[in-house]
């Protein structure tokens, strides 16, 4: 073989190599838009995933009362803005642990527990948290994805289930808003 030949061979080996890199470091990217519904709180709830195991979520929700809001992510996306149970289900928990906080430790929680987000007086939540293992799509590290879930923000602040109650669920009160969790992959 000529050292020609062998240069061909090992630019095409590099070239699908980084190939899969390029892959591996796509961008995903989710948004969730809670709907304005008379009386409803209202908002955006973006999501973005490089190639790690980090999930950044930014919210903007407005028409909350003042103080902490529990927000999740629920086992199923909304059927014509209906937030019950029937049509949201409960926490997205596809490996059934204990209800917990993001404090708990991914290990120790839910998938879908966010914690809590805070309303000043004028009723608007704005911020910005980050979560490792919770992942928008499925991949060899996190098997379970968010996208196609929904968003559910709570009538009252979740406690994180400090007894470590089986049954708990956050006490965190009705729900007052959800979305559905739409994805897409940035090129």
């Amino acid at each position: 073989m000529s050292i020609c030949s062998l240069f061909v061979i090992l630019c095409m080996l590099r070239s699908v190599a980084a190939n899969n890199e390029a892959e591996e470091m796509q961008i995903f990217q989710a948004v969730c838009n809670l709907p304005a519904v008379e009386g409803r709180p209202s908002g955006r709830i973006t999501f973005r995933q490089g190639n790690s195991l980090q999930t950044i979520i930014s919210y903007d929700i407005r028409g909350l009362s003042q103080g902490d809001h529990g927000m999740h992510v629920h086992a199923k996306a909304p059927r014509n803005n209906d937030c019950g149970s029937s049509s949201t289900g409960g926490h997205f928990n596809p490996f059934g642990t204990l209800h917990g906080s993001p404090t708990s430790g991914a290990s120790n929680r839910h998938f879908g527990d966010l914690g809590n987000i805070t309303a000043s007086a004028d009723g608007r939540a704005t911020g910005e948290v980050s979560f490792f293992f919770l992942s928008l799509v499925a991949n060899p590290q996190v098997p379970a994805g968010i996208v196609g879930k929904s968003i559910v923000v709570h009538a009252k602040r979740d406690d994180g289930n400090p007894t470590r109650d089986p049954t708990s669920t956050g006490d965190a009160g009705g729900r007052l808003a959800c979305c559905e969790i739409v994805g897409r992959r940035l090129v």
